[in-house]
């Protein structure tokens, strides 16, 4: 379970790094403010679209499959987005690591409700705690990492750090 726990941590503090960074972003890569939702929202569109589309499967015994399917596109999405210098390829990156998400939380769900017998409260709290904490260390640790670097090394971070725990879900 506590593998699930460092998905759900790094990936949410990957999606939420972008909204530190906006204005960094704009003046980086002179993205026109009228363009910076488009990146901003786009996660949660890709979210939203594959949670519904693709959700019904963890039910049906390709939980696994969209565990480590989610958890690659994560990571992709992140290192994608470390290094974009364009809108459209701000915008991809994030619809992928949007979708990685709307793979990696069905999932996880399911998990745990089949293999966390009486303890499933607990297990689904822990899960949604370290979501939360990883939303919430995000943007701060992003502009930490940005002040002491670059604006594309928290994207790169947490994209290795997800890559690596793409590793360790295809080796299982």
């Amino acid at each position: 379970m506590r593998s699930l726990y460092l998905v759900a941590a790094t990936t949410m503090a990957g999606v939420s790094s972008v909204f530190a960074l906006l204005a960094e972003i704009h003046n980086e890569y002179g993205i026109p403010e009228r363009n910076l939702g488009w990146i901003a929202g786009s996660a949660f569109i890709g979210a939203l679209v594959t949670q519904l589309w693709l959700s019904r499967y963890a039910d049906r015994g390709y939980g696994g499959l969209l565990m480590r399917a989610g958890v690659a596109a994560s990571a992709i999405g992140l290192l994608w987005f470390g290094l974009a210098d364009q809108l459209w390829q701000f915008v991809i990156a994030r619809l992928l690591l949007g979708a990685g998400v709307g793979m990696i939380v069905p999932a996880s769900r399911r998990y745990i409700i089949v293999n966390a017998g009486d303890d499933q409260g607990r297990q689904l709290g822990a899960f949604y705690g370290a979501y939360i904490a990883g939303f919430v260390v995000g943007p701060p640790l992003a502009g930490a990492l940005t002040v002491a670097f670059n604006v594309k090394t928290p994207f790169i971070i947490f994209g290795a750090l997800t890559a690596e725990l793409t590793l360790r879900f295809t080796g299982s």
